[in-house]
């Protein structure tokens, strides 16, 4: 540079510490409208002719090293303007659990930093993410939290907190850094949770068979799936979003399953969907996560109601209200699934519309924590033996008119080629328990939508 220089760069730099729990902002701490900027570009050169050179946006190359945290935009018209600038990673406290003992106290931490109240009576507990439900199963007792997964996922950077709003509560304020939210238990003797037993769904007559041993509840299925002996590592899915008619003791789920078995008593699964079940105090809908790793006998549970599940997020609470809810006819509101296995640790992570949210450990399984064997997308329903109108599945249609739709299917193999597969109909198995009353059918246009749901069949 005695002569001359090579490159020159307009824009922003942060740097943090690795242990950081609050990123640190580049300019304004914006991603859009209003983003900090650069006017007036121009950069001089070796040229008698023309010593000054005035770029325009096709002049210049973009370096963005985490662009959906930080990002850069340029707007070329009178004048070309450089907008830059972003709020950072948003990450969770992590801490080793074998500085805690027994994976819940550290020193005289609060177990709950802060609570949120809702209109609607909804109550959601801040919970020290060092004091969560997963650190009492005895597997975990020395577990080390995973901050992120190790594949290229999804981070938690946000451009704006618009892009989280799919719960009721988020408008009523947010958990801090550290904190994971759950919803408090209300009512004397209600768990918040669905009173009726989980099922698989009968692939074979086997599991027909098994499941017809409850004499309390019947099941019902609509869905999809795909098997890949020992080769599934995860999936994804949209899911729109309904409310639909669900008796009291019932409920109406509309989820992806994932599962593995080598026997009849050993099936393990992870499930992520939405729900509605009138037993966890309420008729909305919800998302929520369950896994099993005995067939659903004696381990696992939904949400965060046992020790299994390690959620490393403040933006989401598991097994609360969802704010927006499709419409026949109108507004169609959805969700982003996605599970995948980590090929390092091995643990199963879960993203909901671009944010990961934690993991179920691969401690927990144990032909899980290698791979999975089949998945599957759609809806399910359960009424008690007894009821007199049956619960609607999906938004309770069967035609291809404004019904609940699953779209963006994919699955992940154990292939370093090919890891993502995206199936089209023709690879993809079908099973209606109850056709006629609960369907499924698929549209394998420039895009595989599949079509579920239904009003069940009175008796």
């Amino acid at each position: 540079m005695s002569k001359n220089a090579d490159v020159i760069g307009w824009g922003g730099e942060v740097v943090d510490t690795a242990d950081y729990k609050t990123p640190t902002q580049m300019g304004n701490g914006r991603t859009s409208t209003g983003a900090s900027y650069v006017k007036q570009i121009k950069f001089y050169v070796d040229d008698d002719e023309t010593p000054v050179i005035t770029p325009a946006a096709d002049d210049l190359d973009i370096l963005e090293t985490q662009g959906n945290c930080y990002s850069v935009s340029e707007n070329d018209g009178d004048e070309l303007v450089v907008f830059y600038g972003g709020p950072g990673l948003v990450v969770a406290i992590l801490f080793s659990s074998a500085l805690l003992g027994d994976g819940r106290q550290f020193g005289g931490l609060k177990t709950i930093l802060k609570t949120i109240k809702t209109e609607d009576g909804e109550v959601i507990d801040c919970v020290n993410i060092l004091k969560q439900p997963a650190f009492s199963h005895p597997l975990l007792l020395n577990h080390t939290i995973q901050l992120e997964p190790s594949f290229n996922a999804i981070t938690n950077c946000f451009r704006s907190r618009g892009d989280l709003l799919i719960q009721s509560w988020h408008k009523y304020g947010q958990c801090p850094d550290g904190s994971i939210p759950i919803v408090r238990k209300l009512m004397q003797g209600n768990n918040n949770r669905p009173i009726f037993p989980k099922q698989f769904p009968p692939f074979s007559s086997a599991d027909m068979l098994q499941n017809n041993n409850d004499a309390n509840y019947q099941h019902q299925w609509a869905l999809v799936s795909a098997d890949r002996d020992g080769q599934i590592q995860g999936g994804h899915a949209k899911i729109n979003n309904w409310r639909p008619f669900v008796n009291q003791e019932g409920g109406s789920m509309s989820q992806i399953w994932i599962a593995a078995s080598s026997g009849d008593n050993d099936r393990e699964t992870i499930e992520v969907g939405w729900m509605v079940a009138p037993s966890t105090g309420s008729s909305d809908s919800k998302i929520f996560i369950y896994w099993t790793n005995d067939n659903y006998q004696s381990t696992g549970c939904y949400n965060l109601d046992c020790p299994g599940f390690v959620q490393t997020s403040n933006t989401l609470a598991i097994g609360a209200k969802l704010a927006n809810i499709s419409t026949y006819g109108g507004a169609q509101f959805d969700i982003e699934y996605d599970v995948r296995k980590d090929p390092k640790s091995k643990n199963w992570w879960l993203t909901i519309n671009g944010q990961t949210q934690g993991y179920w450990p691969a401690k927990l399984f144990k032909k899980m924590s290698k791979n999975a064997d089949v998945i599957a997308w759609g809806g399910e329903v359960v009424d008690s033996v007894d009821y007199k109108n049956p619960t609607h599945m999906g938004n309770g249609r069967t035609t291809e008119e404004n019904p609940s739709y699953v779209k963006q299917l994919k699955f992940y193999v154990d292939d370093e080629d090919a890891p993502e597969v995206t199936p089209a109909a023709d690879d993809l198995s079908i099973l209606e328990t109850q056709g006629n009353c609960y369907a499924v059918s698929e549209n394998d246009g420039d895009e595989l939508v599949v079509f579920y749901g239904g009003p069940g069949c009175p008796e």
